[in-house]
């Protein structure tokens, strides 16, 4: 019970804070470096970002997650397997 109150408040306050694709791919990209990963890692990382961020970029991570649509929920199943 408390890890489904955690992941509902969690998710509640991404859906919240504006963030969008483009800001959340950044803070991705720069955590990944510091976290020491491989060049190679990274840079594949970036080009899968990218092409993400093409699509939804401007758009707020919450509307994203949130979002019914099926095509949008495959692009989250898509990066979030890179991860």
């Amino acid at each position: 019970m408390k890890q489904s109150k955690f992941r509902v408040d969690y998710f509640e306050r991404i859906r919240r804070s504006g963030i969008t694709v483009a800001q959340l791919a950044d803070e991705v990209l720069i955590a990944k470096q510091r976290d020491g990963r491989a060049r190679m890692y990274v840079a594949d990382l970036r080009k899968r970002l990218t092409r993400f961020c093409g699509e939804f970029g401007k758009r707020s991570i919450g509307a994203i997650i949130w979002h019914p649509r099926p095509a949008k929920r495959d692009w989250l199943d898509f990066i979030f397997t890179v991860l």
